[in-house]
Parts: C-alpha cells; structure tokens; sequence
C-alpha cells in the first residue's frame, strides 16, 4: 500500500499514514490529538485554535436566526477601555460636584447663584436683615449726590455693618486662620495698614463666597481694592473713586444674593444650625 500525507486538524502538522489506515483513529505526534484518517484528497478542517494551559475557553455565543425575508440589523457597539475615543455611544462626562468641597475662587458650574450641598448656615430672619440694609445703604448712597455726602457718611456705616455680617456668616471653622468679623471692619480704620488689609477684608471675603456664584466677584474685590489705593493719586483720583464705588456695588450686590439664598435654604429645611459657632474653649482643635 502507498503512503500518503495528511494534516492534523487540531496543529496542522504533516502525518504520514498508510493507506489501510483509512477511517481509523490515530494520535497526532505533534499535539497528541486523536484524529480520523481521512481519503487522501478529502478536504481537511482548518486548525482549531488552541487554549493556554489550565484555560477554558467559552463557545461561541449563538448568533439570531432571522426570519425569512428579515434583515437583523448589526449590535451597536460597546464602549469600553478597547474602543478608540468616539467610538459608539461617547461616554458623559461627570456631573459638576457643587457647594462646600468647591475650592476658593472655583466658579460653579451653574450660572447665577447656587447653595445646594453647602454646609453654611444662615438665619432667614438675618439674611432678611442684609437685603433692608443693603437696600437702605444704597438708597443713602445715592441720596448723598444731592445731600454732597452727608447721606453718604450714613451709608458707609451700613456698608460697615454688612461687612461684618458678611464675615460673620462664614463658618468659624473655615475664617478661623483668616480673620474675625470685628477685625475685618476694625483694622481698616488703622492709618497705612489699611492699604494692606483691604485686600484681606474683602477680597479673601470674595474668596470665600466665590463658590456660589458664577459671577466674578473676587475680580470686583481686587478691583475695588486697587481703585481704593488709586484714588489717592492726583488728577486720576476721581476716576478711580468712580471704579471703586461701581466695583464695591458689584461685590455687595451679588454677596448679599448668596446670603438671601443661604436664608431661604435655611427656611426650606437646609443645612442645619451648630457649624458656623465658634469652637469650645480651649483652641479650634478642639471643637
């Protein structure tokens, strides 16, 4: 009998077989697979691919059987670490995390005022209080053009009086290492070091608030503050006094928003009175 050539279907190796081998069972030198010895000529199976040691590999999941004159249309295409960016459906970004963990001078997402998620607690009855007297400071304000500012020396104590209360609101636990309500006002009333602590009582002010507004009001804080110092300089003075009192609006305006919506939370059932109180006696570790 002649011999012949076949192949593994399993590795694809050359065999040689006899013959009167045909249609019996033999082992593959290669890969010890039992395989059946075939015609010479028959078509043989493609190589089957083979697993790793100790490795079991799933079938094939079944592929739909479409009706008769249905056209199944293909799955999309799943997003994963494998896929190329725009590929399939593009993955969402993360919703903006807003309120107390937002980092100073950080503008919310949002347009306008949010103080959802905040842990700041303000009385309705105080935040109230702020509207009336930014409404009468502003009303003394402008009065003070026809009075030539005598008006305008009652407005600037209201405008003292919220700057404490701005500070005020502030938890105890984040204005500890800045400053107090009483120095933030009191200090800018010392000849020279004043120039300094303006920037300290409001701009580091609109720091703090800043997380709940997206308008700019650290930029009207520093601002404000350099028109202050400017107008201390002949023949420009005036028009940096103009830039100062237009900036100090902008800032207390939208300061005074934040703490009416901290108001209104409060009324509607937010964050809860106990910590914005000043720590126990003994040190601020120790509250």
């Amino acid at each position: 009998m002649a011999d012949f050539v076949t192949k593994c279907p399993r590795c694809g190796m050359d065999v040689t077989a006899k013959s009167e081998w045909v249609g019996m069972n033999v082992a593959c030198p290669g890969c010890q697979n039992n395989f059946t010895i075939q015609q010479p000529g028959a078509p043989v199976p493609p190589p089957q691919p083979q697993a790793m040691p100790g490795m079991n590999v799933p079938p094939p999941p079944p592929q739909p059987q479409a009706m008769p004159g249905m056209n199944v249309p293909p799955p999309p295409p799943q997003q994963g670490f494998n896929q190329p960016y725009g590929a399939g459906a593009p993955i969402p970004p993360p919703p903006p995390q807003q309120g107390f963990n937002q980092p100073y001078g950080a503008a919310p997402m949002m347009q306008g005022i949010n103080v959802e998620g905040s842990n700041w607690y303000v009385d309705y009855n105080e935040a109230q209080q702020v509207q009336k007297f930014y409404t009468t400071m502003w009303i003394l304000m402008a009065a003070s053009i026809l009075t030539c500012g005598l008006t305008g020396i009652a407005g600037a104590v209201f405008a003292f009086i919220l700057l404490y209360k701005f500070w005020k609101f502030i938890p105890y636990q984040e204005s500890y290492y800045v400053t107090t309500p009483g120095k933030a006002v009191g200090f800018c009333f010392i000849p020279f070091f004043n120039l300094y602590w303006i920037f300290v009582a409001y701009r580091k002010l609109a720091m703090f608030y800043q997380r709940y507004t997206s308008a700019p009001i650290v930029t009207y804080a520093t601002t404000m503050c350099i028109c202050s110092i400017a107008s201390w300089i002949p023949y420009l003075g005036w028009i940096a006094s103009i830039g100062q009192i237009v900036c100090f609006f902008l800032l207390f305006n939208e300061l005074k928003k934040i703490v009416v919506a901290l108001g209104n939370r409060s009324l509607n059932g937010g964050a809860a009175p106990g910590y914005g109180v000043p720590p126990a006696p003994g040190g601020y570790n120790n509250y």
